[in-house]
C-alpha cells in the first residue's frame, strides 16, 4: 500500500484546534499527515545550477562528477543540462549514470533560441554521501558547448507505507476513527513520519567539469578556485539561529607529491592534503555555515550572508588539478 503525496502543501490548523482537555480533532491530524507525506514524497536540489562552459569535442564523451547525500525516499533524479550545439545538426547524447545507454537531444546553435534539456533517471534507494555521474557526448556534426548543469530530486505521486518512505496513511486519520498503535497509521504514525524526516537543503554548492578541462596550478602558495568568494545561506534548524555543518570535498590529484585544498567562510577555514595521483574525492573538512534569519524581510542573518572561498596549492609536489567542488549536508535535520 502507499500514500498519496500532496500536490499543494498543506497547512495544518493548530493556532486553535489544539487544546488542553478538548477532543482530540481528526481535521488537524489529518493535516499533520498530509503535511509529513508531502515533505518525504519531495526531493531537494542535489545539484544546484553551476556554469561549466566546456565545449566537447565531436564524438568524444565527457563525464561530470559530483558528491551527494541523496534523500532515502529518492526514486528518480532529474538532470538539466544547458548545451548549444556550434553547427547545424550538432547532437547531445546524455547518459546517467556513466557508462549507461544514452539517449540523444537536437540542439539549437542559436544562443537566444536554447533551451533546457531534460534527462530523467531512475534510481534504487540510496543514503549516505556518494558519487553521482553524467555522461555528455557530442554527436551529429561539430562540437558542443555545455553551458550549465543541475540536477535534482523528482517529487513523487506516492509513498511507501514503510520504514524507507515514512508514508501515512490519512484514511487512519478521519474523524471518528479509533487511536491505536501501529506502523505509519494513526497519530503514532504521524509521529514517526515526523522524527524521520529528511527535509535537507542538501547542496550549497556544486562544481563539475571533466578532468580533461580541470583547473591546476604549479603554485605553492593557495590559488582561489572562483574569482569571488560564494555566497552561501544555510535553513533555519528551529527557532535559534545557529550555524549549520557542511562538509567541503574536492575532486582533486597531485603530481609528484602532495596538495592542499581549503575552504573557509565567515566562521573560519578548514584544510586537508592527498598525495593521490589518480582523481580522488579529498574530504576537505566541515563548514560552519550561518542560516536564515525569519525576522528579516530578506532572510539575511545580521545584514550579511555567509561566502565559501575555494582554495587548493601544490604541497610538496608539483603540481595540483582540480575538477570539482562539493559543499553538502551529510545529516538529517535533528
Amino acid at each position: 500500500m502507499s500514500a498519496n503525496v500532496p500536490h499543494l502543501r498543506p497547512v495544518p490548523e493548530i493556532d486553535t484546534a489544539i487544546r488542553a482537555g478538548e477532543p482530540v480533532r481528526g481535521d488537524t491530524w489529518m493535516g499533520l499527515g498530509g503535511l509529513a507525506n508531502w515533505m518525504n514524497g519531495h526531493g531537494s536540489m542535489i545539484v544546484p545550477w553551476h556554469f561549466s562552459g566546456h565545449t566537447i569535442s565531436n564524438g568524444a564523451t565527457d563525464t561530470y562528477r559530483y558528491n551527494v547525500s541523496p534523500k532515502a525516499q529518492t526514486r528518480m533524479r532529474v538532470w538539466v543540462v544547458l548545451a548549444r550545439a556550434n553547427s547545424v545538426g550538432g547532437q547531445l547524447e546524455i547518459a546517467a549514470p556513466s557508462g549507461a545507454s544514452r539517449t540523444t537531444y537536437r540542439l539549437s546553435t542559436v544562443r537566444d533560441r536554447v533551451v533546457p534539456v531534460v534527462f530523467r533517471e531512475l534510481v534504487t534507494t540510496s543514503t549516505g554521501t556518494q558519487e553521482i555521474t553524467l555522461d555528455l557526448k557530442a554527436s551529429g556534426t561539430g562540437t558542443v558547448t555545455v553551458d550549465a548543469v543541475s540536477c535534482y530530486e523528482q517529487t513523487r505521486a506516492s509513498i511507501g507505507l514503510d520504514t524507507t518512505d515514512w508514508g501515512v496513511d490519512l484514511e487512519s486519520l478521519r474523524p471518528r476513527q479509533p487511536i491505536f498503535d501501529a506502523a505509519n497509521v494513526s497519530h503514532p504514525g504521524v509521529c514517526d513520519a515526523y522524527d524521520n524526516l529528511d527535509a535537507r537543503r542538501t547542496s550549497l554548492l556544486q562544481w563539475s567539469v571533466p578532468t580533461g578541462d580541470s583547473a591546476h596550478t604549479t603554485s605553492a602558495s593557495y590559488l582561489a578556485l572562483f574569482e569571488t568568494p560564494l555566497r552561501v545561506l544555510a535553513p533555519i534548524r528551529n527557532v535559534s539561529l545557529s550555524p549549520m555543518d557542511y562538509v567541503a570535498y574536492a575532486y582533486i590529484k597531485a603530481t609528484g607529491g602532495s596538495v592542499f585544498a581549503q575552504a573557509t567562510t565567515a566562521a573560519g577555514a578548514v584544510s586537508n592534503s592527498t598525495s593521490s595521483t589518480s582523481y580522488t574525492w579529498l574530504n576537505v573538512g566541515t563548514l560552519s555555515v550561518a542560516c536564515e534569519d525569519l525576522s528579516a524581510s530578506d532572510g539575511v542573518p545580521a545584514g550579511s550572508v555567509d561566502t565559501i572561498k575555494i582554495e587548493v596549492k601544490v604541497g610538496t609536489g608539483t603540481r595540483v588539478d582540480i575538477a570539482g567542488v562539493s559543499v553538502i549536508r551529510e545529516t538529517k535535520p535533528q
